[in-house]
């Protein structure tokens, strides 16, 4: 808590590194007291109260358990450290030091309705599942004095407030008087109460004050008080926020905001009052429409290349509705390996736009080969399938064999990474599967109706052969 003394904060760190110590799969770290590095996502602060400790692990490949699964394992060891907020977090594998999982934005006029508001939020966010380490960015300041001049008893006892603020500097911080002179070394000589005599706050009751009618208390010429501030005010949009945090572990964002927007729903929010989730889900929610613009003009390239190619403005069609069987892929690998969707994830997707399609290329254009040398669409249609299978096969098969390793978590960091690996190895199986089936089917049907002169003389003769 804000006051604590440093000899306490350190004897707390030194715990800590007690338990870091038994961690076998710790290689080094350090630790620091008086500043707190921003790990909860507004920025870093200093004072004697905080701690901070960094940790490196031995690599990935060298140890059985994960960065989360050591962390979970010792924070029920941390949370029988009395009256410390400890915070944990894993480093982004990208570089650097993270914001928390999850951010909770609370803005306002107000500072005291926005303290209470975020009260109401973080018993809210202790609540949820998953939900840990939960923590705010308004912080009570440190304890200080605050001596407020009465200026009608200063004025009548012939003093001044400056010369009242003066005594009690030169009491507390004390002054300069001289210099001792030690062969070629100087050292100030300062001049100031002892520190038996300025160690506590209410000792500052017992000062006295010279005025012309003699020493006076300091409480008949001031009021002395104890209060506290906040030690940072945020804001966002020109008004003042309140910033929730907490880490996630065992359920994805989505769910934990899901859990929290409907709970926070009780909560009676002022007019002008609002809460918004920040940081990573901010971020996505600014950066989806974008991937998703990249998308549809993925698909567009794509399907005047193709159009270019085949010269057809059909069986580009015929060759896209590979994407939607690859779609099917992306959503099964994501559920049976547990992983969410992220921008990795979406980004596998934009190239799977391009990577899916090429096994209807092959075949499209073999089966257009073989019906520009004379054969009929069905005899055409049975000839290219067999022949094109092996080499579908083995583009897909070398694709799939080389992600392998990057979604099997190999290497440094690769679980970060590993979600790109999951969905491109999760569309590519269902697509090639799925086109060597339903393909032909669909490029069938496409150039009956073609040959029949349209959907609906198609549909009749196929009705009547039924």
């Amino acid at each position: 808590p804000p006051g604590t003394q440093l000899n306490v904060t350190d004897s707390v760190v030194e715990r800590i590194e007690q338990i870091i110590s038994g961690i076998p799969e710790v290689e080094s770290w350090y630790t620091t007291v008086g500043s707190s590095e921003a790990a909860s996502g507004w920025g870093s602060s200093e004072g004697v109260q905080l701690g901070y400790a960094f940790v490196k692990l031995i690599d990935e490949e060298k140890r059985s358990r994960t960065t989360d699964e050591i962390i979970n394992s010792i924070r029920p060891v941390m949370a029988d450290i009395p009256a410390a907020d400890i915070i944990m977090k894993a480093e982004s594998q990208m570089g650097g030091g993270g914001g928390a999982d999850l951010q909770i934005e609370i803005t306002g006029n107000d500072m005291d309705k926005l303290v209470d508001l975020s009260d109401q939020v973080m018993m809210i966010t202790n609540n949820t599942r998953g939900a840990v380490d939960v923590n705010r960015s308004w912080k009570t300041g440190k304890p200080e004095v605050s001596v407020g001049p009465l200026r009608d008893r200063i004025a009548a006892r012939g003093v001044s407030a400056q010369e009242v603020a003066m005594t009690l500097r030169f009491l507390l911080e004390g002054e300069i008087a001289s210099e001792f002179r030690e062969q070629n070394d100087e050292y100030d000589i300062r001049v100031q109460l002892a520190e038996d005599d300025r160690s506590r706050v209410d000792q500052i009751e017992n000062y006295e004050i010279l005025t012309p009618d003699g020493w006076i208390p300091l409480p008949e010429l001031a009021e002395i008080k104890q209060k506290s501030g906040p030690t940072q005010i945020l804001r966002k949009y020109k008004q003042r926020m309140v910033v929730v945090t907490a880490n996630l572990t065992g359920r994805s964002m989505g769910e934990a905001q899901n859990d929290i927007r409907e709970s926070s729903k009780n909560i009676v929010w002022p007019e002008g009052y609002q809460m918004n989730f920040g940081g990573q889900a901010q971020w996505m929610a600014e950066e989806f429409p974008y991937l998703f613009q990249a998308m549809i003009l993925a698909i567009i390239l794509t399907f005047m290349l193709l159009a270019a190619i085949l010269e057809s403005l059909i069986h580009p069609f015929t060759i896209m509705m590979t994407l939607p069987l690859g779609l099917i892929g992306v959503v099964v690998s994501l559920l049976l390996t547990g992983n969410t969707v992220s921008m990795l994830s979406l980004m596998a997707i934009v190239m799977l736009v391009g990577i899916v399609v090429n096994n209807g290329i092959l075949l499209i254009d073999y089966i257009n080969q073989l019906r520009s040398g004379g054969k009929p669409l069905k005899e055409a249609i049975l000839e290219a399938c067999p022949v094109r299978l092996r080499p579908i096969i083995m583009a897909n098969l070398a694709t799939i064999l080389g992600m392998l390793p990057l979604a099997l978590g190999f290497g440094v960091g690769a679980g970060f990474r590993a979600p790109m690996a999951i969905v491109s190895i999760g569309g590519l199986i269902t697509s090639t599967i799925f086109t060597l089936f339903l393909i032909p089917v669909i490029y069938h049907i496409f150039e009956s109706m073609r040959e029949e002169g349209g959907f609906v003389r198609w549909a009749w003769k196929s009705w009547k052969r039924l």
